[in-house]
C-alpha cells in the first residue's frame, strides 16, 4: 500500500513528490526538495517533475534517472538551483526495493522486528557536478514493513518550545515497543 501526505508550509514551494508506474511494471517513488523558497523554487520543482517523467520513460535504473535529471538541470541552470532527491523503485513481483538518494533527507525502513534501517544519501545533490554518480541500494521487504521518506520540512519543523522535530523522532515513529 502507498500512502502520502503533503502539507505546504506556504502557498508555494520547492518540495515535490511523485509516484510513477514504469514501463516494466515497477513503481518509482520520488521525494525532492529544491533549494530556495516561494515561486522560484516552485517553478524549478515543476521543471524537475517534467525531467523526472521524461527520464522515467527512458530508464528504470535509478542512477540513470538521477544522472539524466542532473545533466538537464545543469544545462538550463548552470549556476543556480540545487535539488535533493530520493528515488525508490518497487518491484512488486519480488517485493524488492531499490533506493538512491541525491543528498536528500535520510529515509527510514521500518522492519517487521521493530528495528529501523537508515537510508542515507548515496551521492551528490543534483545540480552540483556533471560528473556526479549515485549508488543504488537494494533490499527485500515484507508486507509488514514500512518505508518512510520526508523532506527537511518535517525534520526542521519546530514545536512551541522551538525544539526541532528532528530525524530521530521521525525514525522513532515507526518503532514498535518490543524493538531492541
Amino acid at each position: 500500500h502507498f500512502f502520502e501526505f503533503y502539507e505546504a508550509a506556504s502557498q508555494v514551494g520547492g518540495d515535490y513528490y511523485d509516484i510513477i508506474r514504469l514501463s516494466d511494471g515497477s513503481w518509482l517513488f520520488c521525494m525532492a526538495d529544491v533549494s530556495g523558497h516561494g515561486v522560484p523554487a516552485a517553478m524549478t520543482a515543476a521543471i524537475v517533475k517534467s525531467m523526472l517523467i521524461e527520464a522515467a520513460r527512458q530508464h528504470t535504473s535509478l542512477a540513470r534517472i538521477l544522472n539524466r535529471i542532473n545533466r538537464r538541470l545543469l544545462e538550463i541552470s548552470p549556476n543556480g538551483n540545487f535539488v535533493t532527491m530520493a528515488l525508490v523503485r518497487y518491484l512488486p513481483q519480488s517485493q524488492a526495493f531499490e533506493f538512491a538518494s541525491a543528498g536528500h533527507e535520510t529515509g527510514f525502513l521500518q522492519r517487521a522486528d521493530g528495528s529501523v534501517d537508515d537510508l542515507v544519501s548515496t551521492g551528490l545533490i543534483i545540480g552540483v557536478s556533471q560528473e556526479a554518480e549515485w549508488a543504488t541500494r537494494k533490499f527485500q521487504v515484507s508486507d509488514s514493513e514500512c518505508l518512510v521518506l520526508v523532506t527537511d520540512g518535517v525534520t526542521e519543523t519546530s514545536g512551541p518550545d522551538n525544539t526541532l522535530f528532528g530525524r530521530e523522532r521521525v525514525s522513532a515513529l515507526g518503532r514498535r515497543p518490543n524493538a531492541a
